[in-house]
């Protein structure tokens, strides 16, 4: 099973540079975990305690704005990893994660992984690695989005200050 699951997993760009003894070493830490469609995977403000690669199926993923309305931030298939920002600075889930089919994850449990790291494991220290890429990646495309609704035709889609507090909050805030 975990030899299936080592090779299942060599697409996600978490595992980028990992020899397939050192993702078989990562996929005994971690945790099989079956998602009926439908089910939510974690609801946003919900404590945070591990991170989840998705095996198969697909996560729809969610945030509730201040007047409680949902809005969907997009759909991570194969290979996509879920609930790493929550579970690498702490605190609550920041969105909501529903499996739209029945979904296969690997649940990585913050306290293994960190058992991991603090006893020199190189494909634990690859995976953080490869987990600030994707967190950069998706920060760009974040910058990118702000880009073009702050230049949306016939006015701006969002405040002015809006803008500007979004823009603090990525790229001043963080840096504190």
């Amino acid at each position: 099973m975990a030899e299936l699951m080592t090779d299942q997993v060599a697409s996600s760009p978490i595992f980028d540079g990992l020899a397939a003894e050192d993702r078989k070493e990562l996929v005994d830490a971690a945790t099989r975990v079956e998602i009926p469609a439908g089910e939510a995977v974690f609801l946003q403000g919900e404590a945070n305690d591990a991170f989840l690669v998705v095996v198969a199926g697909s996560i729809e993923v969610s945030v509730r704005g201040t007047g409680g309305q949902e809005r969907t931030l997009g759909t991570l298939g194969s290979g996509a990893v879920v609930g790493e920002t929550s579970m690498l600075v702490g605190g609550t889930h920041s969105a909501t994660a529903y499996a739209v089919d029945r979904c296969v994850v690997l649940r990585f449990s913050a306290g293994r992984f960190q058992a991991m790291l603090e006893s020199g494991s190189l494909p634990a220290y690859r995976v953080v690695l490869n987990l600030a890429r994707v967190l950069a990646t998706r920060l760009r495309l974040a910058e990118a989005r702000l880009a073009e609704m702050s230049e949306a035709p016939g006015g701006s889609v969002v405040a002015e200050d809006d803008l500007d507090r979004l823009h603090r909050i990525f790229f001043t805030d963080w840096a504190k």
